[in-house]
């Protein structure tokens, strides 16, 4: 029984989990837009969207530089990350703006190191 117990609580804490909640964005047409995570992603899927440009990972896949195309439509982006975490960024391109940058889960530009400083030879991207 308590073997039972124990393959249980361990499929409970191994579960991948994706976020119901959609992010929505406005994002700008005139420049790069910065996506940022807590963590490296696995997988990133953007349908057919109208971009300028194609995106852009930054070092060590913990972000993603992308620029939507003038008078583009609203997209979204399905983003997974290598812990299996997975959630949806809503794009809302609109022109005259600044860059935006996006934190999910209020991520760091530069990963940190066990001191919490910036992790040596990081780069902001």
């Amino acid at each position: 029984m308590q073997g039972l117990v124990m393959v249980a609580a361990l499929a409970v804490a191994t579960f991948v989990s994706a976020s119901d909640d959609v992010q929505k964005v406005v994002v700008s047409t005139d420049a790069y837009n910065r996506l940022v995570f807590p963590e490296p992603y696995s997988t990133i899927v953007i349908p057919e969207a109208e971009l300028r440009d194609n995106p852009v990972p930054t070092d060590g896949k913990r972000g993603l530089l992308i620029r939507p195309a003038d008078e583009a439509d609203p997209f979204s982006i399905f983003i997974q990350l290598r812990s299996g975490e997975a959630f949806t960024v809503k794009l809302a391109p609109e022109s005259g703006i600044d860059a935006q940058v996006f934190r999910y889960r209020n991520a760091l530009t530069y990963p940190q190191s066990p001191k919490g400083k910036p992790a040596q030879g990081s780069l902001d991207c």
